[in-house]
């Protein structure tokens, strides 16, 4: 009796102790296909283009009137490889040619301030809830994503859905620092002009859990944390091509940018949307067995099925 309520006591104590763990994300990049999994803790995404739709406009708002106003941000890129501990765990081109995993997001901000001294411009955003907030992953067996045209974002097997919750960001222009828009390589945009300026965007986290996913993809649900940061805001592109088109909730590129002569400007010439280059990645991580715990709980029951055995052979 003594024996079977140590064993008892120990079997409870197994299943009072939670059996998961924060850890990194098992990730299969290509789904059912021959790649395999890897772990990683970060998802490095290539460089790309974030619009505000009537951003510009609300700037121009707040100078003129203190007025707080709401516009929409929309962006798009390309998974270009997986890391765990800064090390490469896989690259998609180089492992995975002619295959491709894409993200699309949409959500809200304000301006919150806004300046303009002499020829130097700064305003600072904040995340608004509600309204059009997405976040979707696809992966897609055909590689047709373009930077430039914006096309190819949002189509092929969807593997994540979900919101995000946004936090705070800022910019700053020189108005008179005004030149191509697009200085990565050959200009495709007909010689539009943008101001010239820098910022940031903090931390984009996806809410969890997510709509919907699919674990051929993610391995060791659930995710725990799914954070894209390190969000760079410049003008001009030097790094990629601005694109022309933004991909809306749906998955349509459906979204044109009306920056008028000057992207960004603070004055007549300046259109209602503001464009930017931009850089990012997202850090990951899920939940796994915790191999002791598994290791006790097995022992429990093991130690009980053999008391239960020698019980019966008693009687």
């Amino acid at each position: 009796m003594t024996k079977f309520t140590k064993l008892s006591t120990a079997l409870a104590l197994a299943l009072a102790t939670p059996i998961a763990a924060n850890a990194a994300l098992l990730f299969d990049p290509d789904g059912a296909g021959p790649l395999g999994t890897y772990t990683v803790d970060n998802l490095d995404w290539g460089p790309t283009s974030v619009l505000a739709v009537g951003g510009n406009t609300a700037i121009k708002t707040f100078l003129a009137t203190g007025v707080e106003t709401e516009f929409q941000v929309y962006t798009m890129a390309k998974l270009r490889a997986g890391t765990l501990g800064g090390v490469t765990q896989f690259d998609m081109d180089l492992m995975a040619p002619g295959k491709e995993i894409t993200v699309i997001v949409g959500f809200k901000e304000k301006v919150t301030g806004a300046s303009l001294v002499g020829p130097l411009g700064a305003a600072s955003f904040k995340f608004v809830s509600g309204g059009t907030n997405f976040v979707e992953l696809f992966f897609d067996g055909t590689a047709n994503s373009d930077q430039l045209t914006g096309l190819g974002f949002g189509d092929g097997t969807s593997i994540l859905q979900s919101t995000v919750t946004a936090n705070n960001g800022i910019f700053s222009s020189t108005q008179t620092s005004v030149g191509l828009l697009d200085k990565f390589g050959a200009d495709n945009w007909a010689g539009q002009q943008t101001v010239s300026g820098s910022g940031s965007q903090d931390d984009i986290i996806v809410d969890l859990p997510p709509t919907t996913v699919d674990s051929a993809f993610f391995k060791n649900l659930p995710l725990l944390t799914f954070q894209t940061s390190a969000i760079s805001l410049i003008d001009p592109f030097t790094t990629v091509n601005p694109a022309k088109l933004f991909t809306d909730s749906t998955g349509a590129a459906s979204i044109v940018p009306v920056l008028g002569t000057i992207n960004g400007s603070s004055g007549a010439d300046g259109g209602p949307d503001f464009i930017f280059s931009t850089d990012f990645n997202s850090s990951v991580d899920a939940v796994v067995p915790e191999p002791a715990s598994m290791a006790l709980f097995g022992l429990g029951l093991g130690a009980l099925g053999m008391v239960g055995a020698r019980r019966r052979r008693q009687a």
